[in-house]
């Protein structure tokens, strides 16, 4: 499922996203981010499992989405 909502201006803090995703995303599932830190105590607070990908640089990884 995608979901987009604005959470604020400029960086994004874990009470953001907690106020824009909590109860959205069942535990266990997984959250795919960029690598700021506010994610990282976000997926921790919710049992997430987190993938951060790096931004501009290249990386040999294969991401395969499947939604059901």
């Amino acid at each position: 499922m995608s979901y987009a909502k604005i959470s604020n201006k400029g960086r994004v803090s874990s009470q953001d996203l907690h106020n824009v995703l909590d109860g959205r995303i069942k535990e266990g599932s997984v959250l795919v981010t960029d690598v700021m830190n506010s994610y990282v105590n976000f997926a921790s607070e919710n049992n997430l499992d987190l993938i951060q990908i790096k931004g501009g640089k290249f990386f040999n990884y294969f991401f395969n989405f499947f939604i059901f």
